[in-house]
């Protein structure tokens, strides 16, 4: 009984580390404990090569992901519980248990294999280069995309917007790209509508106590096979990003976007109105 606790006590840990390994939180950020602070030496710099930089770090991310099962046995080996690891195999044990550990193994061989595939022809298959190669023009690859956009985001005039832990947005001079963990959405801002859809709005942000509001803006380009996506950014960084942008964000007449502190205290002022108790007065004659 007490070992099981053990082991419950240690799966929970690890459950906690990788959830700050796949979404880490300001502490792991601030400390240097991300993928790309890890392995900053290998990425080089962003800013010189953006593309080829995001598309080792989406490598990288994706084996990391994979090791994270096989990690988790490594650790209840390495804590002396051998023997239930090798219990886990048997018979008596629970199909579920089975598939587990068997995908402890499969899952890192999955990886390299996609890595493999990703890296064939100069890297023509990975998400990324799929994603710009459908804004090549006449006859020229997905190289001649990266090159421009790379140009692009070494500018001053770009905007990087921290999204969340794992993803932002960049806005450079004729583009707006969306980082994630493993891809980039792209969309050329000359054949781009925006359109802010719906907002959402906290009483307390992960920043601070104040009160916060998300707008969520999406992205549809007008060329084919280019699918849509959607970006949510602060409202506070809504202007920025309206004054990178070279089309207007269009705003839903059911959508109410807080462009300003001003507009935050209008409503809230608006708010506290309709809470005021209805009287009714009647002049004696």
């Amino acid at each position: 009984m007490f070992l099981d606790s053990e082991i419950l006590l240690f799966s929970i840990l690890y459950l906690l580390i990788s959830g700050c390994i796949v979404y880490p939180p300001v502490e792991f950020i601030s400390s240097g404990l991300t993928i790309s602070s890890i392995f900053s030496s290998f990425l080089k710099s962003e800013n010189e090569h953006f593309i080829l930089y995001h598309i080792k770090r989406s490598i990288i991310t994706l084996f990391i992901y994979s090791l994270l099962p096989l990690a988790y046995i490594i650790g209840l080996w390495f804590f002396n519980y051998s023997e239930e690891i090798i219990s886990i195999w048997s018979t008596d044990k629970s199909l579920l248990w089975q598939l587990f550990t068997n995908s402890c193994f499969i899952f890192p061989l999955l990886a390299l294999y996609q890595i493999k595939t990703w890296s064939d022809d100069n890297w023509k298959n990975h998400p990324i280069a799929v994603n710009l190669s459908k804004f090549c023009n006449n006859n020229g690859t997905w190289l001649s995309v990266a090159s421009d956009i790379n140009v692009e985001f070494r500018r001053i005039d770009k905007i990087c917007i921290q999204t969340n832990a794992v993803s932002k947005i960049i806005a450079t001079e004729n583009w707006i790209l969306k980082v994630t963990p493993l891809t980039i959405f792209v969309a050329h801002q000359s054949d781009a509508t925006f359109n802010a859809c719906h907002t959402d709005t906290h009483s307390i942000s992960p920043d601070n106590s104040r009160q916060v509001q998300y707008v969520t803006i999406e992205v549809k380009s007008a060329r084919d096979n280019v699918p849509s996506f959607n970006i949510r950014i602060n409202t506070s960084d809504f202007k920025d990003l309206q004054d990178r942008l070279a089309r207007p964000i269009s705003i839903l007449p059911n959508v109410l976007v807080h462009k300003s502190l001003m507009d935050k205290f209008v409503d809230t002022f608006k708010e506290v109105v309709k809470e005021n108790p209805l009287y009714n007065t009647q002049e004696v004659s």
